[in-house]
């Protein structure tokens, strides 16, 4: 297999790059975060702007690279294909110098210090087998068409729908409208072999005589692997890398922190590389928890009470926002409005899914959003202060545990961890779909988190509780998107053969879960 990937917005993400270079330049306004696109869109709008654009381009490319990134998901794909013996070039329209730039900065040259100052280029080792630099776009689809390329990935449509490229199977790399390189690695490299996960695991303990790597079917979104090293047992997880949220820097950091606290139950982390999105943890062994009582939930509350312990509070004090952190009520409207947004695609080829959205959801959303508007306390829009904030697990409660021989109960996956309003924290386990607690055992939760938050989050709970609900309706229907379809089908291979039950399955439950808010919401 040959592979051809372009360089620039496809493999470097420049959005923060020109973020900054457009504020320190006084073309935007810097309280505001903008994507390249948008930037392009406000300052081509001006007198001169496209002078004013190319100028900024040719600095962004050259001096002001070193503000880029390299997309997530891009170095485990380079990775996978170096270690499975498959060919990959960069081929870029990239000319040797940017416009109007009287410096005349070579751009190809910072392209390639980059790329070697993000291991994408190094001395030992180099993930490219070689790198094309064209003049012009005609000459960059002439050396494509003639170079035997199987694959081409590139973020310009005029590059992928070329007629050119009949020879050629062309990926469309779009943030918005295309694949992300997640999708990219599961539709071409597929699932792991067990070669590349024993290459990982000498690769991360390099101290330890690796002997087992075994995977472990995932219920989510990671995938699940584990190792027998030496006299121990490890699992190492691999991480979906898209988004802005790292998912293995919060489990992972949050876990190292907490052990350094003697936080009990939790697992250890052990070794991580953030460029592969793997992270290796000491292995716990006991079973899954189907039946829990109040005994259960006091162990959950055991663990929020260290949490929002004066200690843990400091020892956090600059760790990140909770991933989907919601600190006012206009968040979590906003993110009601995105995930509805995520299913417009599946709306137009599913009937049942379209006609519960429009005829159900839509009409109940109008009425809660009017309702919760009307009972807010304070400022519905307004963020809630840090000292009003508290570390939370996010992704909270018996699905994500196991039961140990003694009957304790470990908690696990801390993949959304960081700051967030208590009472997200309290209506997501109300309102979880992966375990489901009576009103008995609700109410217990509830006041057992308000003597560790205080009863002055009381009414705003109220208030919030039936928003948070109508989020979790979306929620339960996120297998309806393709994305994160492929993400459950790489992390359990089972899941691809029951697609059509499983779509009938979460439409139910999604039904159920409007009932319940719609049901409760007034008296809760």
């Amino acid at each position: 297999m040959k592979i051809g990937i372009d360089l620039d917005n496809t493999i470097i993400s420049y959005d923060i790059a020109f973020q900054v270079a457009a504020s320190n330049r006084g073309l935007i306004n810097s309280g505001y975060k903008y994507t390249k696109q948008e930037i392009s869109e406000e300052i081509k709008n001006r007198e001169n702007g496209e002078i004013e654009w190319q100028k900024l381009q040719g600095y962004v490319y050259g001096k002001g690279i070193k503000e880029a990134s390299i997309f997530p998901g891009v170095y485990r794909f380079l990775w996978r294909c170096y270690k499975r013996g498959i060919t990959v070039e960069i081929v870029s329209h990239k000319t040797k110098y940017g416009h109007f730039d009287a410096e005349r900065y070579l751009l190809r040259q910072a392209a390639i210090k980059f790329l070697q100052e993000n291991k994408i280029l190094q001395s030992d080792i180099n993930l490219i087998d070689n790198i094309t630099f064209t003049d012009t776009q005609i000459d960059k689809l002439n050396y494509i068409a003639d170079n035997n390329f199987d694959y081409f990935i590139d973020d310009l449509e005029d590059i992928v729908k070329s007629k050119q490229l009949t020879n050629v199977q062309t990926i469309f790399f779009n943030e918005k409208n295309g694949y992300l390189w997640d999708e990219i690695n599961n539709s071409l490299l597929k699932n792991w072999t067990e070669k590349e996960l024993l290459q990982v695991a000498k690769k991360m303990l390099p101290e330890k005589t690796v002997s087992l790597v075994e995977r472990i079917e995932g219920r989510g979104n990671s995938e699940i692997v584990k190792i027998i090293a030496g006299n121990n047992t490890y699992i190492s997880k691999i991480y979906p890398q898209s988004g802005e949220h790292n998912r293995l820097v919060a489990e992972y950091n949050s876990l190292k922190l907490l052990n350094e606290l003697s936080v009990p139950y939790l697992q250890t982390p052990v070794a991580y590389d953030d460029g592969l999105g793997i992270a290796i943890y000491n292995y716990i062994d006991g079973e899954k928890i189907y039946n829990y009582g109040n005994g259960n939930i006091k162990q959950m509350l055991s663990l929020l009470s260290v949490l929002n312990s004066t200690q843990a509070r400091n020892k956090f004090s600059n760790f990140n926002l909770a991933s989907n952190a919601c600190l006012s009520g206009l968040d979590i409207e906003v993110q009601i409005k995105n995930r509805l947004r995520s299913l417009e695609g599946a709306t137009n080829t599913d009937i049942g899914l379209k006609l519960f959205i429009q005829d159900k959801f839509t009409p109940a959303f109008h009425k809660v959003l009017i309702w919760s508007k009307k009972n807010w306390p304070n400022s519905y829009t307004q963020k809630l202060s840090q000292s009003d904030r508290v570390l939370s697990p996010s992704d909270f409660g018996f699905h994500n545990s196991i039961r140990i021989e003694s009957g304790k109960i470990f908690f696990h996956d801390f993949e959304y961890f960081g700051w967030d309003d208590p009472v997200k924290l309290i209506a997501d386990v109300t309102h979880h779909a992966a375990f489901e607690l009576s009103v008995e055992h609700e109410r217990f939760w509830l006041d057992g988190c308000l003597d560790i938050y205080g009863k002055s989050i009381l009414e705003r709970y109220k208030a919030a509780w039936p928003l948070y609900g109508l989020s979790w309706c979306l929620i339960i229907l996120n297998e309806y998107n393709e994305s994160l379809w492929g993400r459950r089908t790489a992390a359990n291979r089972v899941l691809q053969h029951k697609k059509e039950h499983i779509l009938l399955t979460q439409l139910d439950k999604a039904r159920k879960q409007l009932s319940k808010v719609l049901d409760r919401y007034e008296t809760i």
